[in-house]
């Protein structure tokens, strides 16, 4: 059977079959184009703090990275300071569908924090997030604990209560 066509590309897929289905395919087409390209979901940010103790006379860059099951985000900082904070800001977009709208779930798994000088790697720590990360607000997430940095290596505080 060959394709009438009316003017429209709707109108060849409706094979000239009634105006009802060119109106539900036209409907169709419509809301997929109106559909937002981008996702309708926060940033979320992990802040790691933690003091320096027998600092270097050289700046201490501290690499902290949050391991999440839609990624992998890095931030870093050269520290000279008595305390640090680090904020690493991630996506939480996880899906969509056009039925339940956008997913916001990817919430941190692993956070690894990496210390460096004079561009040498002194110590690494990963930590997975059930053991020692807290939700701290709305997508603000954190550790439980304090990290401590020296040239002798990182130390985190053993997790007050474990979480499950």
């Amino acid at each position: 059977m060959p394709v009438k066509w009316n003017g429209s590309v709707l109108g060849a897929w409706t094979r000239g079959k009634g105006t009802r289905a060119t109106m539900v395919l036209r409907s169709l087409l419509l809301l997929v184009i109106c559909l937002p390209s981008g996702a309708k979901c926060p940033t979320a940010v992990l802040t790691v703090s933690g003091d320096v103790q027998e600092s270097a006379s050289e700046a201490v860059t501290i690499v902290v990275t949050v391991e999440t099951p839609k990624g992998t985000f890095t931030e870093s900082a050269a520290v000279t300071q008595p305390s640090f904070k680090i904020a690493v800001p991630f996506p939480t977009f996880t899906s969509y569908s056009p039925l339940l709208g956008h997913r916001c779930n990817n919430r941190p798994k692993t956070v690894v924090i990496t210390e460096f000088l004079n561009g040498k790697q002194l110590d690494q720590k990963k930590l997975t997030f059930e053991d020692h990360g807290t939700t701290l607000g709305l997508y603000e997430y954190g550790l439980r604990n304090n990290v401590t940095v020296d040239t002798s290596g990182i130390r985190v505080e053993a997790p007050s209560m474990p979480h499950h």
